[in-house]
């Protein structure tokens, strides 16, 4: 990303190192982390964004615990909401079958989406 391609859409170039409330005006240029060998800190850095991973990091003090992986893109939110506009429009309009046509839609897509598994 600093050969000026845009940014990931899913994710930083690299995880910016935030040290005060402002730090777009305190930080200038904003420092960015760098990526480490353990599993831990390998998402930090620019390697982390090529690999779809984020860091899990403690509560409090924000240090790396783990890495988790950003799940791929999916139209199924789109299908829930579909579904839940489905049954508003179907109850705004008395239409029964509508209405339930909308929430067999969106239980159904609820469903797909919870148990996608194994998807990479």
């Amino acid at each position: 990303w600093a050969t000026g391609s845009p940014t990931p859409e899913f994710n930083f170039a690299a995880i910016p190192v935030v040290e005060s409330r402002h730090p777009l005006w305190d930080q200038q240029p904003l420092p960015v982390s760098e990526s480490g060998a353990d599993d831990a800190t390998r998402a930090l850095g620019t390697a982390g964004a090529l690999e779809r991973a984020t860091p899990l990091t403690t509560g409090l003090r924000a240090e790396p615990e783990a890495t988790m992986e950003i799940p791929e893109e999916t139209a199924l939110p789109f299908v829930v909401a579909a579904g839940i506009a489905l049954l508003f429009a179907g109850l705004l309009f008395t239409t029964e079958v509508a209405a339930a046509t909308g929430v067999v839609l969106g239980a159904i897509a609820v469903l797909w989406w919870t148990w996608r598994t194994g998807e990479h």
